[in-house]
């Protein structure tokens, strides 16, 4: 009898222990930041800044549109293209 609680206990405690293991107390980290540079292709969401004299932005070129990328704000080209980066 005694051989057989002995496996039995192991086996509990082999099953609580990888469960543990597979906990994660902390949430993922958020990726790092994106540094945008001048000529980069852009193909996040185009949140289109049209107020963009609220933010102190030169106005933009004909066919160009300001876009806010988290803090940042991104002249774009029609094509996609980064014309010009803003970051405050």
């Amino acid at each position: 009898m005694r051989g057989f609680k002995s496996p039995l206990f192991a086996g509990v405690v082999l099953a609580l222990a990888t469960t543990a293991a597979q906990a994660q107390p902390y949430p993922p980290r958020p990726p790092p930041p994106h540094y945008w540079h001048q000529g980069d292709y852009y193909r996040g969401h185009q949140h289109i800044v049209h107020h963009w004299r609220r933010y102190h932005l030169p106005p933009p070129a004909p066919g160009t549109v300001w876009v806010q990328d988290g803090p940042n704000f991104l002249l774009l080209s029609p094509g996609g293209f980064i014309v010009r980066v803003w970051a405050p």
